[in-house]
């Protein structure tokens, strides 16, 4: 049956995505209470390779937002010369 290995792999696909997404928002939280502590001048600040996992879950986060909207990103060059 191979609609059946299909919806096994796509299920798995999926598990994969909700742990990403469950480690995303770990670390998201981890980051903004850091952040908080620091700028309460409570802590140090994040570590620029935290920021930058930050930044880059945060770019996953819209990603699926948009994907899970149906909302198509155009890349900047496609609107250069559009009436819109």
């Amino acid at each position: 049956m191979a609609n059946s290995k299909s919806m096994e792999t796509l299920r798995a696909a999926v598990k994969v995505e909700q742990f990403d997404d469950i480690q995303r928002s770990r670390r998201y939280a981890a980051f903004t209470r850091k952040m908080a502590a620091f700028q309460k001048g409570e802590g140090p600040p994040p570590t620029p390779e935290a920021f930058q996992q930050w930044c880059e879950d945060v770019e996953k986060l819209l990603a699926l937002r948009r994907l899970e909207s149906g909302i198509v990103e155009r890349p900047a060059e496609a609107w250069e010369g559009s009436r819109y």
